[in-house]
């Protein structure tokens, strides 16, 4: 072998060997195992964030029961007033569907009274000496404040005025002159819906009951 032949051989061992290398170099590192990514749990313990709801607002008023001695009249249209247990209330406004109903017909009204009433009592006539009726009428859809209301009834006479409460609402209690004599009256206004509640006679020894009877009463709904 000459020279040139040797120089050859050595390039090819060479290479030879490098090629050997790289291939035990891939071989080693195909069969290096490979080292799956570590996944922590995702931790459950925070609770997810429900939504705020409002409740809707109470539309029936849970009252409390009325006091010892005392009976409570509960409409259909929604209110209630106590009386005492040995009064009477005849309510003409129960014949109705609803109170704009009854309104149409002027039959929006019910009445206490401190002596007995029957089916043939006649709602007109005269109460009895030292005796006393509450006629009471309930309207709706009232878009005004209490004072625009009384200031448009236009009250000739008013002899006096006082500021009451009924159930937290303001309410105005007035003697006023009539064409048969000296009314009184209590203007009651809660959410639209007006109260008028009307003392006979107006000068009645009653006048602490009737004051105590007005303010008992609710809407209900």
């Amino acid at each position: 072998m000459n020279i040139n032949q040797r120089g050859f051989a050595n390039i090819v061992l060479v290479i030879t060997i490098v090629v050997i290398l790289v291939g035990a170099v891939g071989y080693f590192a195909l069969r290096k195992p490979t080292t799956e990514p570590t996944i922590s749990p995702t931790s459950n313990n925070t609770q997810p964030i429900q939504p705020q709801v409002t409740p809707p607002p109470t539309t029936n008023q849970t009252l409390p029961p009325p006091q010892a001695g005392m009976l409570r009249y509960q409409s259909s249209h929604g209110f209630s007033i106590d009386y005492l247990a040995n009064w009477r209330y005849d309510s003409t406004i129960e014949k109705y569907g609803s109170v704009g109903e009854a309104e149409k017909v002027s039959g929006n009204h019910f009445s206490i009274y401190s002596y007995p009433v029957n089916n043939s009592y006649n709602p007109g006539a005269p109460v009895p000496q030292n005796e006393i009726k509450i006629e009471t009428s309930v309207s709706s859809n009232v878009h005004r404040s209490l004072d625009e209301w009384i200031n448009s009834l236009a009250l000739e006479n008013v002899l006096r005025t006082e500021s009451i409460s009924i159930n937290g609402k303001s309410a105005k209690k007035i003697l006023y002159g009539g064409e048969m004599g000296s009314i009184l009256s209590i203007y009651y206004l809660d959410g639209g819906r007006k109260v008028i509640f009307t003392a006979y006679p107006s000068d009645t020894k009653y006048s602490q009951e009737f004051d105590a009877i007005v303010k008992t009463f609710r809407f209900t709904n």
